[in-house]
């Protein structure tokens, strides 16, 4: 495959920011899917790789605890401090059919047992506790878990409560589900408990908490695609099967969430629990079958040099800031163009935050995938370069005019020869 590299513009002073993901269709026959609502995303590339009907409202049952982790994970500040499980934390976990972690009242763990009780069992008595803990009451917490939504763009979701126990008013998207994760996923901690296996708590009881996927593998007999990292299940009579998951795929990590699958949908339910896994074992395998990773950038590459005038430096080297590669079809074959649209010299001052262009990276007219680039610092404007840059033209100017005198004179000298040598010959005639 032949790249071509036109007229490439970005550098360490700059930063890439404001993707503008590209869709690239991944077939999948959604008659064939347990769940109502899809949605494929390529958090490595920052792709939409599949979405049906992934905008639209659904009730995420039990997949709201990935928010409650997260914004539990973003305010705690030592996992491993010690607290006491409270009355409130456990008495209604029973009457509200709710899924538990096993802890009882008096009990003292850690923020660490808490996290992984409310992931990995999905358990309300977890939650509850992070709540108060953290907030002083669960009404309190859900505050701050919308504050966190809208903070992450989730434009189309309200929470109501830290369990995903079912409300009509508590509702989001599928898309707003990958975003979540997609933010979540760049905490260390949640990150750790996310992609974990199982875990046994640091009470004497020592319960042993088993993640997700291998709850379902066990008790739903639905084992994951290898690929499968981590994941995150809910359900209500209401809002079926819902699952959220992360896979590792051709180099690229893969966000999927799914919501309303039935068992049922197909005849006598034969998986239970496990429809929603087996979702994504289908779509995870589309897109590993029909893609391939395609390289386009390698980080720290030298693309060129950028003139800076009047600024406080002349010029930089121009190197590109992380790997950029891209997900395509797995049959393409085409040729890819990296171009720059915008400035290709700048004047000081430059403001840091400043649009310089976009960069982007094409085949056969198609955008494969676009970005806006932002100086990442200020360059001031620098009275010295401006001297030296009037003074050097000052200079040519001098120089031209010497040499023009020079020119004259050498003009007026050779005439005056002439002249003489003239009159000569007249005095001899």
């Amino acid at each position: 495959m032949k790249y071509k590299f036109i007229g490439l513009f970005t550098s360490l002073l700059m930063v890439m920011g404001c993707i503008i993901p590209v869709n690239a269709k991944v077939n999948v026959n959604t008659n064939n899917l347990y769940s109502e609502y899809a949605y494929v995303y390529d958090n490595t590339g920052d792709k939409v790789l599949y979405d049906h009907k992934g905008e639209e409202r659904m009730f995420p049952a039990s997949m709201t605890k990935v928010l409650t982790v997260y914004s539990a994970c973003k305010r705690i500040k030592d996992i491993n401090e010690s607290v006491t499980i409270d009355q409130e934390d456990v008495a209604h976990v029973y009457e509200q059919d709710a899924s538990s972690a096993g802890f009882v009242a008096g009990e003292k763990l850690t923020y660490k047992d808490l996290l992984y009780g409310a992931l990995y069992p999905s358990g309300a008595d977890a939650c509850w506790a992070l709540g108060r803990l953290i907030a002083g009451s669960e009404k309190n917490f859900v505050k701050l878990m919308n504050q966190d939504a809208k903070a992450l763009g989730m434009k189309d979701s309200h929470f109501v409560t830290s369990t995903g126990l079912h409300d009509d008013k508590h509702y989001t998207t599928c898309k707003d589900i990958s975003m979540l994760l997609k933010a979540a996923l760049q905490n260390k901690i949640f990150r750790s408990i996310f992609t974990g296996d199982n875990y046994y708590t640091t009470t004497d009881k020592r319960i042993r908490m088993m993640n997700t996927l291998t709850r379902t593998r066990v008790k739903a007999h639905a084992a994951a695609r290898s690929e499968l990292l981590g994941a995150k299940s809910g359900y209500t009579s209401i809002a079926g099967h819902c699952l959220v998951s992360l896979a590792k795929v051709n180099g690229h990590e893969i966000i999927t969430t799914t919501a309303k699958a039935f068992s049922t949908k197909f005849g006598v339910a034969r998986f239970s629990a496990g429809c929603a896994v087996l979702d994504h074992n289908v779509l995870v395998g589309n897109v590993k079958d029909q893609t391939k990773n395609v390289k386009i950038m390698k980080k720290n590459e030298l693309v060129n040099t950028i003139k800076i005038r009047f600024g406080e430096i002349t010029s930089y080297k121009i190197k590109t800031s992380r790997d950029v590669s891209l997900l395509l079809d797995k049959n393409f074959a085409g040729e890819i163009k990296v171009s720059f649209k915008g400035k290709n010299v700048l004047q000081a001052p430059v403001n840091k935050g400043d649009v310089l262009g976009k960069i982007i990276v094409s085949s056969d007219g198609q955008t494969l995938y676009s970005e806006t680039v932002k100086a990442d610092r200020t360059i001031l404007f620098a009275y010295k370069t401006l001297f030296i840059y009037v003074l050097k033209r000052v200079l040519v100017v001098l120089a031209i005019l010497i040499v023009l005198a020079i020119l004259l004179r050498i003009r007026k000298h050779k005439r005056k020869k002439r002249y003489q040598k003239y009159r000569e010959r007249r005095k001899g005639a």
